[in-house]
């Protein structure tokens, strides 16, 4: 049984600064570890991947996605993987599908990405079992992902959350020293859940879709920088 892979003849950059790109191979555990580079010996027990011709590269990380319901219906992410991508970063832009319903989550996300809001709202009305940060990863943890995922917790999520989805959506309307106490707590859910950060956003040209809020800016817009600031 042959339990190693070796990739031949592929044009390798490393990424590695001052390093130029040069022909090399690639010999591969069958756990995916790399344990040689270099001009490689094959012998009877390694299969054989001609890369002449290729490139062979360090994975590529995407740091900004808003795959957070796409990879509930295509946890493969195939149209990444075969870019060369194998880790995405979600919760971009403030908006996550972590704390609220299946409605305010989908009129913070539509609009503001262009992602069809009569596929993404009946799938969440569908799978949404989560209420919190720890549930999701564990649920997304049961998904057979194609590659790796890390994820921010999206600011106006927590916003929608602590202050209901009305008043996270008006003009001169800031938190609550409780609504901000509660935003900390579910950040640092998040946190201890293994979220890598919080997202804003800022930009006025992100509006809500739906029939009850459309075209509000999104939640996080509305907030002053005193209250995103820890409370005292």
């Amino acid at each position: 049984m042959k339990n190693r892979t070796l990739i031949k003849n592929g044009l390798l950059f490393s990424g590695c600064q001052d390093e130029k790109a040069k022909i090399q191979d690639i010999l591969i555990l069958e756990n995916g570890e790399i344990v040689n580079i270099g001009i490689i010996e094959a012998d009877e027990e390694v299969h054989i991947i001609d890369a002449k011709g290729k490139w062979m590269v360090p994975g590529f990380v995407d740091s900004h996605t808003h795959y957070d319901t796409e990879l509930i219906a295509s946890p493969g992410l195939k149209e990444s993987a075969r870019h060369g991508v194998t880790s995405i970063i979600l919760g971009s832009c403030s908006v996550s599908a972590i704390y609220n319903s299946p409605e305010d989550i989908s009129d913070s996300f539509t609009r503001v990405e262009a992602i069809p809001r009569d596929i993404m709202l009946p799938l969440l009305q569908k799978e949404k079992t989560w209420t919190n940060a720890k549930e999701w990863k564990a649920y997304i943890s049961k998904l057979p992902l194609g590659i790796n995922v890390a994820s921010f917790v999206g600011h106006s999520d927590l916003r929608m959350h602590a202050m209901g989805i009305e008043r996270s959506l008006q003009d001169n309307e800031t938190a609550t020293k409780e609504e901000q106490d509660h935003m900390l707590h579910m950040l640092n859910e998040a946190l201890d859940a293994g979220f890598i950060g919080l997202s804003t956003m800022d930009n006025p040209w992100d509006k809500m879709d739906g029939n009850r809020y459309w075209s509000h800016k999104t939640p996080s817009f509305y907030s002053s920088w005193k209250e995103r600031k820890k409370p005292d």
